[in-house]
C-alpha cells in the first residue's frame, strides 16, 4: 500500500458518516422495545426476589431437617441402645424391668438453731452401705423427676450394686423418648450422652485441647450410617445451648490415679460449656475432684420392701408369669438392688437356698453358675471358660484398667488354649465371652466387665485359685480393693491378713480396719482369735461414750450385718442400756434378725421411756415389712403419741404394696388425729392416686384440722414438683454467718475467705452452738483445695481437744465427710 493510501481511506469513510440519515422507524422500534424490556425487568424483579427468597428457605428448611433427622435418629438410635442395659444376667427391656428409686437429697444445712445436730451427720450420708443394715429413720429423699428437673452437675455417690448404671441408662432413655404430653416434657430441648469412661480416647493433653471431641468420637462410632456424620455438629450445637444431658458411668471403677487422667478432661469440657447437665455415678469414697468442679453430692437411697415388690411384678410380667415369687424368697431388708435382682433370679430358676443368704461370695457363686451355663456351648468347656473370665477381671483390677482391649482379650484366649488345650479352642472361649451378659464389649473395641462387683468377684477367684498371696498383701489397705479383697477371703480364707489389720488399724481415727474385718466375717466361716477380737472390738466401739455417735452406729450395723451367733443377745442387753442413744442404736440393729425373735423384742420398746427410743421403735418394725409386726405398726397408728403415728404413716407410705392399702383406710377414719396422720403419709408418695385423695380430704373431711393438714400437703407436694435448681452449698452464701457477722459490726468475707472464717468460728467462738454449726458447715460447705489441710487440721484440733461433746461429735462428722470425699485420711 503506498502512502497516497493511508489518507485516502479515512477520508472516504469521513464522506459516508457525513452523509448518513437515522432510520425514524427503527429508532421507534429501538425504544419501544428498551421501554418495554425495562417495564417487563420491573414487572418480573419482584417474582424474581420472591423466587430467590423461596430458594433459600428451601435450602434453609432443607438443612433445618437434616439436622432435625439427625437429632431424631440420634434420639431413637439411643433409646435403642440404652434398653439393653444388663440385669442380672438377663438381657432384659430396660423400661420393662427398671424400678424408679429414691434419691438422697443434699443433706439439710447446719443453723445455729438446730436442736437435733445428730441427725446432721446421719449414717446415710457418711457410710451408706452401713445404714443400709439397720433400721434408721428414713433420710430426706427425692423422686427421678426431681434429680432430672433440678440437677445441673450431680455425684451420684453409692456402694457397688446399688443400681448407678442402671439408674443413668434409665436418664438417658427418658430424655430419648420425652413426649410433650408427659412429665418429663422439660427434657424435649435435651439430647442424652451417656458414656462409659472406658470408651473415651482422651489421648493428647488428656482431651482438654478439645473436650467435646472424645464424645462426639464415640457417638459416632455408636451410630447409623445415617446418623453417624451429623453426630458432631448436633453435639456442638447441643453444647453451646446447654442442652446435652451428659451421663458419666465408670467414675466408680477409677483409681486415685485414673481418677486424675480423666479429671482435666471433664474441667475443660465444663468450663467451654458450663450450661450442660452432668450426672456422674460414683463410688461411695473418691469423688473429691467433681466437688472442686461443683457437683451436688447424692445417691441412691436403699430400697424398700415397695421396691422389691415392683421388680418381682415386673419380673412375672416379663417372663409371662402367673404371678410373682414370694417377696421372702429373694429380699429381706437392707439388700441392694443387685442381689434382689439376683435372688429373683435364682428363684426364678428353681434355686432358691437361702441358706448363705449372709455370703455376697457364695451368692455370686451360685449365679455364676448359671451365667457360666447360658454363655458356653459345651459342658466341658465351663472350667476353662471360668478360668479365662477370671484371668481377663484380674487383668483389669490389676493393671487399674477401665478396660481391656480386644487384642489383649484375644491373645489371653489364645495363650489358655495352647496351655489347656482339651478345653477348648480360642473361638469358643471368646463366644463364651460374647454370649454372657457379664462382659460389655464397648465401641472403642475394648472389653470391661459390665459391673465392678462381678470384676471384683472374678478377679478374687483368679487371685484365690493361683495362691496370688504378694498381691493381696501388696494391696490389703487399698480402697479399690475392698471388695475384691472380701471376696478372696471368701474363696481362701482369712489366714494372717486379719492379724495385721487389727495391729495396723490402732492409729486410724476411722476405724477403717476394723470395718474391713468386720465385712469379712459375714464372707468366711473361718473361725479363729482373729474373728472374736474384731466382735469384741466391734462391740467394744458400739458402747463407748467418747466415740462419736455416727462411728458407734456404724459399728452396730456391723455387726448386725454378720448375723453373727450371739449378736442378738448382745442386743438385747444394750436394749436395757439406761443410756437411750444406744437402745435407739439397738432398736435399729435388732430389726434385722427374724421377725418372730426380734417384734416381741421390739413391741416392749414402744412402751420405752424415751420418745426418740419409741419413735426408733416405730421406724423398726416398718423396716421389716413383716406380718408379724404389722399389728403393733397398727396399734401407734389408732394410739394417742403423735410422733409415733406420724412415724408410722412414714413406713406405710415407703413400703407400698399391702401397706399402701393400710394408709388409705386410714384417711378415711373416724378418728381424726388418724386422718390427719395419714396426710404426712400422702405427701410423700407421688402417686396420682395419693394426690387425689388429698384433694378430696381437702375438700370434703368434716374436720378443719384434716382440711388443713390435706392442703398443706398438697402444697408440699406442688413446691416439691416446681423447678428449684440446685447450687453447691458456698460458705459465703450462709444467711446465719452473715447475721453472725453483722450483729459484731464486722463483714461477712466472700470465696475462700468465707470458709477461713468458719475455721476461726470453730476454733474460738464463745457459744458452742456456733462452733458446732462452724464444724458440721464445713463438712458441707465447697472446700477449695487449698484450704483442704487448713480445714482438716482445724476439725481435728475441735474433734481431740474442745470442751463440748456437741462440738467435737460436729467436728468428726465434718472430718468424716471430708474423708469420705477424699478417700484417704492424713492426721
Amino acid at each position: 500500500m503506498n502512502s497516497s493510501a493511508l489518507f485516502t481511506a479515512p477520508s472516504l469513510q469521513f464522506q459516508f458518516l457525513a452523509r448518513w440519515q437515522p432510520d425514524t422507524l427503527s429508532l421507534a422500534i429501538g425504544l419501544v422495545l428498551g421501554i418495554g424490556l425495562v417495564l417487563l425487568v420491573q414487572r418480573v424483579l419482584p417474582h424474581l426476589r420472591r423466587w430467590r427468597d423461596k430458594s433459600i428457605n428451601r435450602v434453609q428448611e432443607t438443612q433445618e431437617w437434616v439436622r432435625a433427622g439427625v437429632e431424631k435418629r440420634f434420639q431413637a438410635e439411643t433409646a435403642s441402645y440404652v434398653r439393653q442395659a444388663r440385669v442380672a444376667g438377663h438381657t432384659a427391656s430396660l423400661e420393662q424391668i427398671f424400678v424408679e428409686p429414691r434419691l438422697l437429697a443434699p443433706p439439710p444445712p447446719a443453723h445455729p438453731s438446730d436442736e437435733n445436730r445428730m441427725e446432721t451427720g446421719r449414717l446415710i450420708y457418711l457410710w451408706p452401705e452401713a445404714a443400709a443394715n439397720i433400721a434408721l429413720p428414713p433420710p430426706p429423699t427425692m423422686n427421678l423427676r426431681q434429680l432430672l428437673l433440678n440437677g445441673q452437675r450431680v455425684v451420684l455417690s453409692s456402694p457397688p450394686g446399688w443400681g448407678k448404671s442402671t439408674l443413668l441408662a434409665y436418664c438417658a432413655y427418658l430424655c430419648a423418648t420425652a413426649d410433650e404430653n408427659e412429665s418429663y416434657a422439660f427434657l424435649l430441648p435435651y439430647i442424652p450422652v451417656l458414656v462409659h469412661l472406658s470408651e473415651l480416647d482422651l489421648q493428647g493433653e488428656d482431651g482438654t485441647q478439645d473436650p467435646a471431641q472424645p464424645v462426639a468420637s464415640l457417638l459416632q462410632q455408636r451410630a447409623g450410617p445415617l446418623t453417624a456424620p451429623g453426630i458432631a455438629a448436633l453435639l456442638r450445637e447441643k453444647l453451646e445451648r446447654g442442652h446435652v444431658l451428659l451421663l458419666i458411668d465408670g467414675w466408680d471403677e477409677l483409681s486415685s490415679g485414673g481418677a486424675a487422667r480423666v479429671a482435666p478432661w471433664l474441667t475443660a469440657l465444663l468450663e467451654q460449656f458450663p450450661q450442660l447437665k452432668a450426672f456422674v455415678a460414683a463410688a461411695e469414697q473418691g469423688y473429691e475432684p467433681l466437688l472442686d468442679l461443683e457437683f451436688t453430692l447424692s445417691g441412691i437411697a436403699p430400697w424398700r420392701a415397695h421396691h422389691a415388690l415392683q421388680l418381682g411384678k415386673r419380673w412375672a410380667e416379663r417372663l409371662e408369669r402367673s404371678s410373682a415369687p414370694r417377696l421372702d424368697s429373694y429380699w429381706k431388708p437392707g439388700q441392694t438392688p443387685l442381689v434382689t435382682t439376683m435372688r429373683l433370679w435364682l428363684a426364678d430358676s428353681g434355686n432358691d437356698d437361702n441358706e448363705d443368704s449372709g455370703s455376697l461370695t457364695a451368692l455370686l457363686e451360685r449365679a455364676l453358675e448359671l451365667l457360666l451355663q447360658q454363655a458356653i456351648e459345651e459342658e466341658s468347656h465351663k472350667e476353662a471358660v471360668r478360668d479365662f473370665w477370671q484371668e481377663l477381671a484380674y487383668q483389669q483390677l490389676s493393671q487399674d484398667a477401665p478396660a481391656l482391649p480386644v487384642s489383649a482379650v484375644q491373645e489371653t484366649a489364645s495363650r489358655m488354649a495352647r496351655e489347656q488345650p482339651e478345653n477348648g479352642q480360642p473361638g469358643a472361649l471368646r463366644r463364651a465371652l460374647s454370649n454372657s451378659d457379664m462382659f460389655v464389649e464397648n465401641s472403642n473395641r475394648s472389653v470391661r466387665l459390665y459391673s465392678p462387683l462381678w470384676r471384683d468377684f472374678l478377679a478374687a477367684a483368679h487371685m484365690a485359685q493361683r495362691e496370688e498371696e504378694p498381691a493381696v498383701t501388696e494391696h490389703l489397705t487399698d480402697a479399690q480393693w475392698r471388695y475384691a479383697l472380701r471376696f478372696y477371703m471368701g474363696h481362701a480364707g482369712v489366714r494372717g491378713f486379719a492379724d495385721r489389720l487389727l495391729e495396723d488399724g490402732r492409729s486410724d481415727p476411722f476405724y477403717e480396719h476394723l470395718f474391713t474385718l468386720g465385712a469379712w466375717l459375714s464372707e468366711t466361716p473361718d473361725e479363729g482369735t482373729w474373728r472374736r477380737r474384731t466382735l469384741v472390738a466391734l462391740g467394744q466401739l458400739v458402747v463407748r461414750p467418747d466415740v462419736p455417735h455416727v462411728l458407734r452406729q456404724r459399728a452396730i450395723a456391723t455387726l448386725a450385718a454378720c448375723e453373727e451367733s450371739g449378736i442378738v443377745t448382745l442386743l438385747q442387753q444394750l436394749l436395757q442400756r439406761s443410756d437411750a442413744a444406744l437402745r435407739q442404736m439397738a432398736v435399729a440393729a435388732i430389726a434385722r434378725f427374724d421377725p418372730e425373735q426380734s417384734v416381741p423384742l421390739l413391741e416392749q420398746m414402744l412402751r420405752d421411756g424415751d420418745a426418740g427410743v419409741r419413735v426408733s421403735t416405730v421406724h423398726a418394725l416398718g423396716w421389716q415389712y413383716s406380718a408379724v409386726a404389722e399389728r403393733p405398726l397398727l396399734e401407734t397408728l389408732i394410739g394417742r403419741d403423735d410422733d409415733m403415728r406420724r412415724a408410722t404413716v412414714e413406713q406405710l407410705a415407703l413400703n407400698g404394696d399391702s401397706h399402701w392399702e393400710i394408709l388409705q383406710e386410714a384417711a378415711e377414719d373416724d378418728d381424726l388425729q388418724v386422718r390427719r396422720a395419714a396426710t404426712a403419709g400422702l405427701e410423700t408418695l407421688d402417686t396420682t392416686w395419693a394426690e387425689q385423695l388429698l384433694q378430696q380430704m381437702a375438700l370434703e373431711d368434716e374436720e378443719w384440722i384434716v382440711k388443713s393438714a390435706a392442703s398443706l400437703a398438697l402444697e408440699a407436694r406442688a413446691a416439691r414438683e416446681a423447678p428449684t435448681p440446685w447450687q453447691p452449698p458456698h460458705a459465703a452464701d450462709l444467711a446465719w454467718m452473715v447475721e453472725w457477722a453483722a450483729e459484731r459490726d464486722r463483714a461477712a468475707p466472700g470465696g475462700p475467705a468465707a470458709v477461713t472464717m468458719l475455721c476461726e468460728l470453730l476454733a474460738s467462738a464463745p457459744e458452742p452452738r456456733i462452733r458446732a454449726t462452724a464444724a458440721l458447715t464445713l463438712g458441707q460447705v465447697l472446700i477449695y483445695p487449698e484450704q483442704r489441710q487448713a480445714v482438716w487440721s482445724a476439725l481435728h484440733q475441735a474433734q481431740q481437744n474442745d470442751t463440748n461433746g456437741t462440738v467435737r461429735e460436729a467436728a468428726f462428722t465434718a472430718m468424716a465427710h471430708l474423708y469420705r470425699a477424699r478417700g484417704q485420711v492424713k492426721t
